[in-house]
């Protein structure tokens, strides 16, 4: 697993953990096809907050267009893997 992924799981874990659940990570990758509000329960204010959280600690930003339009775990991941290769090629 890469380390952008444990990353991702650590803060979405943070943010269930109120709600005394967890991102279930099985071996299939399946995972990431997780729904932020239909599979994980999460309302739009605690997927904004785990965007958040993602800009923080991996120090890129999200447009709000790009946190609307994100509905799975696997999505987020790959905004980021997005942005923090496009930094690198500049």
């Amino acid at each position: 697993m890469k380390d952008i992924e444990r990353e991702v799981i650590k803060l979405i874990n943070n943010e269930l953990k109120e709600f005394k659940r967890k991102l279930n990570v099985d071996k299939d990758g399946e995972w990431k096809n997780a729904q932020f509000n239909a599979d994980l329960g999460l309302d739009s204010l605690k997927t904004v907050e785990i965007f958040m959280e993602c800009e923080n600690s991996f120090d890129v930003s999200f447009t709000d267009d790009e946190i609307l339009k994100a509905k799975t775990v696997g999505e987020l991941i790959n905004k980021i893997n997005d942005k923090l290769n496009y930094e690198k090629e500049r």
